[in-house]
């Protein structure tokens, strides 16, 4: 074989594998990605543990679609060019097919979340088509945030020009929100909405494209962040005490609008200060394990201008001294009030939390 064939026939295997992965990756996700992605909601997954796992599939996904494309290209080597040719047509068509899928969101509407409101401020979907829009204009919404991404190539970014077309005529403001499902943290697009949530007047319709995954880490972002009279008063959302397991361990309330937790994820972080007049932490900014975590607490936090008071302990062993001192402390500050270290005392894997807990508890007050 010459070099020029071995290039062409790489050529073939790279083309193919993409028409096969984009086919199997459509079908892929509006089926099991879906099932899963619901399962794990009833099991109150937590996000990380849902982009993992989802994660997990995706690369699945490649390795299935590879192995097919090099079954496909050995059966065109051992068959007459027509039936060759007729394979790969087919190819062709069903990405061409799936790709005329991703264009047109109406093809798709079975497969679509159904609405979902948050506070009378909030409604989050799927796409929206231009009479949707005339619908929400005319219900008194104001704006519409859209969280798609344009690296989700080749139809995002024709819809995301499509929408703002259609708002812009319809007369509804274009807030873009970019996302991108399950492989990023998003934490910038979640601080913007939460900034949203946090802010007087407007009535927004959130979506993604399907209405079933992005539009879910949004709608927790902004009821956690407090809306409308939950923010004004500061008082702790209902949805904040509900959210019992974090990232790194158990929440504990300790005593009414007391709470002890681990380090939060940023999309925890969203929630906390949307529940929070006041935060504490317990890292230690002498300790090069703790100072990069503190450090970013403490830029998260500015952006949502809430009160972070640092009491550090030891992370290493357990103070009951020090522990009692920040305890008497922390029932000092406004209230509501959520303290952290890094992992929860249910972990067992941290003296520091649990030191403070059990001085907490045990002081007489």
């Amino acid at each position: 074989m010459t070099q020029r064939e071995r290039v062409w026939n790489l050529l073939l295997l790279v083309v193919h594998w993409l028409l096969i992965g984009f086919s199997l990756g459509t079908v892929t996700l509006i089926g099991p990605v879906r099932w899963i992605t619901r399962f794990g909601r009833r099991l109150n997954w937590t996000q990380g543990t849902e982009n993992a796992v989802v994660i997990g599939v995706i690369l699945l996904l490649v390795l299935v679609s590879f192995a097919a494309t090099r079954l496909l290209m050995r059966l065109m080597a051992q068959v007459s060019r027509a039936t060759a040719a007729a394979m790969s047509l087919l190819t062709i068509v069903a990405a061409s097919g799936a790709l005329g899928l991703w264009m047109n969101p109406v093809w798709v509407v079975s497969h679509m979340g159904a609405e979902m409101q948050a506070g009378e401020r909030f409604t989050f979907g799927p796409y929206p088509t231009e009479a949707r829009m005339r619908e929400l204009k005319a219900g008194g919404y104001t704006a519409i945030i859209s969280l798609l991404h344009p690296a989700v190539l080749p139809f995002e970014p024709k819809l995301i020009a499509d929408e703002l077309a259609a708002a812009e005529q319809v007369g509804l403001k274009f807030i873009h929100v970019p996302m991108l499902p399950w492989i990023s943290g998003n934490e910038e697009a979640l601080v913007r909405l939460a900034t949203i949530a946090r802010a007087p007047g407007g009535r927004y319709y959130v979506h993604c494209y399907l209405g079933q995954d992005r539009v879910q880490m949004a709608r927790t972002v902004v009821e956690r962040s407090g809306l409308d009279a939950v923010m004004a008063k500061r008082q702790v959302p209902t949805s904040f005490r509900k959210l019992t397991q974090y990232e790194r361990g158990a929440m504990y309330e300790l005593e009414d609008e007391v709470f002890l937790v681990p380090f939060p994820t940023d999309e925890e972080f969203v929630a906390i200060v949307g529940a929070a007049r006041t935060v504490v932490s317990l890292l230690d900014p002498r300790d090069p394990n703790d100072r990069p975590w503190l450090e970013r607490e403490r830029s998260l936090l500015a952006r949502y201008g809430t009160t972070l008071v640092e009491l550090p302990m030891a992370t290493d062993r357990e103070d009951p001294a020090r522990a009692l001192e920040i305890a008497r402390s922390v029932r000092r500050l406004p209230r509501p009030v959520v303290v952290h270290s890094f992992l929860s005392p249910s972990t067992g894997r941290a003296p520091a939390s649990q030191a403070f807990m059990r001085a907490y508890l045990n002081d007489v007050h």
